[in-house]
């Protein structure tokens, strides 16, 4: 029998592990945790459902841009014909062709903040699956660090600097592999009091289809970072603030283990009163150091995957709804320059051979721009429904497990309903099988990649 299995049979928890305070015991107790709290899959799990999620987008971004270029060709070739759209709008072909260039060259910034030690870096690093960055990187609060994919595999830092120097460009290292070089770089560069940004490309999994990781020294530090944060905030698929709980809203102190979890507890709910559109389930505590420490091994802390979980959510539903908008800005103009150019037919004083000739050319390149969007469209509303059909059948075939059965329907005596009337009991009974059925769900679905072949 597994140490995990032994564990669970005795009910050993995560606060029992924590209450080992002898520093003697620091190794063991994070071995115990690390059995009792991981249940096996590995990072690469998460960065592929990341990496898929985005992929899919890319792929949508892609045919909206062949849309948007046979858009473009169409009214710049029959620009007397289509003379009314510049009515409409000016500027159609310049929003044409930065709408090309949006997609073309979009990024998902997960954008970092909080205040000066509070863990930022260390969490960056935690989220790269490297020690890349040096924690001291924001004793100048006038950088800002952005990382970005390098295709060339290379690590790369580019520092803007406040007033450039003679010399300035692309410092080049060696690998990933080995950063002890480029640590030593940043660490140089990041207290210097005239670099404004520092613009790093490395070869992580995580940052493969444009995701950015901005680290940030926070606002309100200069107006001139506010300014830069704020521009971030604006274009941002995700916005991560880390706060330090162990220093108890801000007492400089190391909270002792045994009142962590209390802790914990106050400063979730201050946030929520001091935020109240923060939802709880946005607040996920967890251990930094302990996750690195899991990660270093091959293991993934709960919670961390958690937050990698919702990263693969939340940035493809930031892109599903750029080329939403994308797509229905171009499906208006269709339209628009449908109606454009029968009003021209209308009013024209070309021969009947030449109004014949144009109107037919016109309608049938309308026609089949239009039956390619309808295809988008009707594309994208097939794979929505096919996601709802997949993730309602894996739902119906993990509930009609025995196992889930067993879990879900199992009631301590404790927590046996004691409503001395049974309309009274069946809603007890009905409340506690549904919180049973959500955990259920929530647990199944961080297991679902480890389980199901991609």
């Amino acid at each position: 029998m597994s140490e995990q299995s032994n564990m669970s049979r005795i009910k050993v928890t995560e606060s029992d592990i924590d209450s080992i305070d002898d520093i003697r015991t620091a190794d063991v107790r994070r071995l115990l945790k690390r059995n009792l709290l991981c249940d096996g899959t590995t990072r690469a799990h998460n960065e592929d459902s990341l990496n898929k999620g985005q992929q899919n987008e890319r792929t949508k971004m892609d045919n909206l841009i062949v849309l948007y270029k046979e858009a473009y060709a169409l009214i710049k070739e029959n620009d007397t014909f289509f003379s009314g759209i510049f009515k409409w709008n000016q500027n159609i072909m310049t929003d044409l062709t930065n709408g090309i260039e949006n997609l073309k060259n979009y990024r998902s910034p997960i954008l970092v903040l909080g205040e000066t030690g509070a863990g930022k870096t260390s969490f960056i690093n935690l989220l790269l699956g490297e020690r890349l960055l040096p924690t001291s990187l924001h004793s100048n609060t006038h950088t800002i660090c952005e990382l970005s994919n390098s295709p060339s595999g290379n690590l790369d830092a580019d520092v803007e600097y406040v007033d450039k120097p003679k010399e300035e460009g692309v410092k080049t290292f060696s690998n990933k592999d080995n950063p002890k070089e480029f640590v030593e770089f940043m660490k140089v560069e990041a207290v210097k009091t005239n670099v404004r940004k520092i613009t790093v490309h490395a070869p992580f999994n995580i940052l493969k289809n444009n995701v950015v990781i901005v680290d940030s020294p926070g606002v309100g530090e200069t107006q001139e970072m506010t300014d830069v944060v704020l521009g971030y905030v604006e274009k941002a698929a995700v916005f991560i603030f880390v706060i330090d709980m162990m220093n108890a809203g801000g007492v400089q102190q190391r909270v002792p283990t045994n009142e962590k979890e209390i802790v914990i507890n106050d400063t979730v709910e201050r946030l929520l009163e001091l935020c109240h559109e923060l939802d709880s389930s946005q607040i996920i505590p967890f251990s930094t150091t302990e996750a690195q420490s899991f990660q270093d091994e091959g293991a993934v802390a709960p919670r961390f995957k958690t937050v990698l979980a919702r990263l693969s959510q939340m940035i493809p539903a930031t892109q599903f709804m750029t080329t939403h908008k994308a797509q229905t800005w171009l499906r208006d103009v269709l339209e628009k320059s449908l109606h454009i150019t029968r009003a021209h037919i209308e009013n024209s004083r070309l021969s009947e051979k030449q109004l014949l000739d144009k109107k037919t050319m016109a309608q049938q390149r309308i026609k089949d721009l239009g039956k390619e969007m309808n295809a988008f469209i009707s594309e994208q509303r097939g794979n929505v429904a096919k996601r709802i059909q997949e993730g309602a059948a894996e739902m119906y075939d993990r509930v009609n497990t025995e196992q889930t059965k067993g879990h879900v329907c199992r009631f301590d005596s404790a927590a046996l309903p004691t409503n001395s009337k049974w309309h009274d009991a069946a809603a007890n009974i009905r409340t506690q099988l549904f919180e049973k059925n959500n955990k259920s769900n929530e647990f199944a679905e961080i297991r679902r990649k480890h389980r199901r072949p991609n």
